[in-house]
């Protein structure tokens, strides 16, 4: 429907110029048939009086005019939208918040234009940085493991609540006691990321992601994974459920109960007289 009201809006602008012309054209055309007056023979022939001359220019300066206000209507109609309306355009109802959360940050959303790039060649470069970094790889195992990457004696005393600083003999002790679940733990927790990353790009081959102008959403999801790729003003954010992801559930589940095992061994190590 808008590209049809701005096709019909440049016809407008295209008939307002050819009126322009027309006019111009008949000008010149009336002007020249007419007699010429307050003429003396053997001086250069004028094309009329003045009243011809007035004429002419009037119908000129008309053309022109009309000319003028239809170019400045077209660039009009072909000036971008401001960021606000722009956001408020492609979120809908969703709109708002982003906004909110982008004047907050200091965004003047009415000098600013839409994002630079367009959507589909946004999205074909977002990729490079949608999948999940080896860092964040890195922290998922962790949280799956339940268990720190680099173990020391105030995350022991934090954990288990002992109530007294962790010796080096009961350091020791922990680590050779907590080193076959920690094997177990490890390797559940390598199928799980490696996993979840088929999940993920999965997800944006099938084009699960979400498209946000200048910012993602602040969406929160109970689910194993949220992430995002964004390029040229663009963000691509997705969101997994448990139920987009099937034998993580379980796989999380396996290194949960194996963690539980391997403190109920520890706190007794820890808490013995």
């Amino acid at each position: 429907m808008k590209e049809r009201e701005t096709y019909i809006k440049y016809l407008a602008v295209l008939v307002l110029i050819l009126v322009g012309c027309i006019l111009s054209y008949w000008a010149v055309g009336h002007a020249s048939r007419r007699p010429a007056t307050n003429a003396s023979v053997g001086s250069d022939v004028l094309v009329g009086g003045p009243q011809e001359t007035r004429s002419l220019t009037e119908a000129i300066d008309t053309g022109d005019a009309l000319h003028t206000h239809a170019a400045s209507a077209l660039a009009e109609e072909n000036k971008p939208p401001s960021a606000r309306q722009f956001i408020r355009d492609f979120l809908g109802s969703e709109a708002q918040l982003t906004i909110e959360r982008l004047e907050a940050m200091g965004w003047d959303l009415d000098k600013l234009g839409p994002p630079p790039v367009p959507l589909g060649e946004a999205r074909a470069k977002a990729f490079d940085n949608y999948m999940p970094s080896d860092e964040r790889i890195r922290a998922i195992r962790m949280t799956v493991a339940r268990w720190p990457t680099e173990l020391t004696a105030q995350w022991l005393e934090e954990h288990f609540l002992i109530g007294s600083q962790v010796t080096p003999d009961q350091f020791k002790a922990v680590q050779d006691a907590a080193r076959p679940y920690l094997d177990e733990a490890q390797a559940i927790a390598d199928q799980y990321t490696e996993l979840l990353q088929y999940y993920v790009k999965g997800a944006w081959d099938r084009g699960m992601d979400k498209a946000f102008p200048f910012m993602s959403s602040n969406s929160t999801s109970s689910g194993p994974y949220c992430g995002s790729g964004a390029y040229g003003g663009w963000v691509f954010s997705v969101c997994l459920s448990w139920d987009d992801c099937p034998g993580l559930l379980d796989l999380d589940q396996s290194a949960a109960l194996l963690a539980q095992q391997r403190d109920q061994t520890l706190q007794a190590l820890l808490t013995r007289k």
